[in-house]
């Protein structure tokens, strides 16, 4: 099973937090394409199964501990920063 980023990025966006990015798609996809966004996905290939069932279980501890591991790279963190300021 493949991740489906299209339909997780429309459904996040569908929610209160996403809707603070609604009108910056551009700016994401150059985001998702940047070196740090690139990493970011390069950690999650492999994994994909674990996440999705992860998301569709509510299995909080799975995804806790995924995006914990993303957050302590140096990468993950600057991805984090930056969708930060695009929400505000």
């Amino acid at each position: 099973m493949a991740l489906d980023l299209n339909k997780m990025s429309d459904d996040f966006l569908n929610t209160p937090a996403g809707a603070k990015l609604v009108g910056k798609k551009e700016e994401l996809g150059k985001l998702i394409g940047s070196p740090e966004g690139q990493k970011v996905k390069d950690m999650l290939s492999g994994n994909e199964k674990n996440v999705m069932a992860a998301i569709e279980n509510g299995d909080m501890a799975v995804l806790q501990k995924t995006l914990s591991g993303i957050l302590k790279t140096e990468e993950g963190s600057r991805l984090a920063e930056q969708l930060l300021k695009m929400m505000n």
